[in-house]
């Protein structure tokens, strides 16, 4: 009995499941509101929000892992899928590390030196291009095994929109 998922379970379960949890992390962040007689509201309003911003971060440190690794990706693709390069890859994981999978040296407390709504959309976005690519390099026998798929996101003034969304800024 092997200890890896097959290529059904990865593709077709767990990366479907990373996609979803991002999206769902995203998409709460900042929408999502602790009840009113949580006190004092503000500290429970703030660990919620944090807590959706590390799950955004787990997941796409993991998606941004699998898209790099020779193990992840690739053994799935045709030749013409890319992986990220080492610096594409240290621009994201990084700061990701450092922000919430870490805690060591490069760690801040400091808001300004911190991953931003701007940056969490820009790695929303730059995995979406990355999944869509990927879906289409599939081999044949992987094909349709992977069915979710990031929302691209705009910033507007009231956070993080879906492109599809009314509201969103085209």
């Amino acid at each position: 009995m092997s200890d890896q998922p097959s290529a059904t379970e990865l593709l077709g379960h767990h990366l479907d499941y990373e996609i979803n949890q991002l999206n769902a992390a995203l998409h709460m962040l900042g929408r999502v509101k602790v009840p009113a007689d949580w006190k004092p509201q503000s500290d429970w309003q703030k660990l919620l929000n944090n807590s959706l911003m590390e799950s955004f971060y787990l997941h796409a440190r993991i998606l941004f892992e699998f898209f790099e690794k020779k193990k992840g990706a690739k053994l799935y693709a045709d030749t013409t899928f890319k992986s990220y390069s080492q610096s594409e890859i240290k621009r994201w994981v990084r700061p990701l590390n450092n922000q919430a999978a870490h805690l060591l040296e490069g760690r801040t407390n400091d808001d300004t030196k911190k991953l931003t709504d701007a940056d969490r959309v820009e790695m929303a976005n730059e995995l979406s291009d990355k999944l869509e690519r990927f879906k289409k390099a599939l081999k044949p026998d992987y094909r349709g095994l992977v069915t979710a798929s990031i929302t691209k996101l705009l910033i507007t003034s009231s956070g993080p929109q879906a492109t599809n969304s009314p509201t969103a800024i085209k």
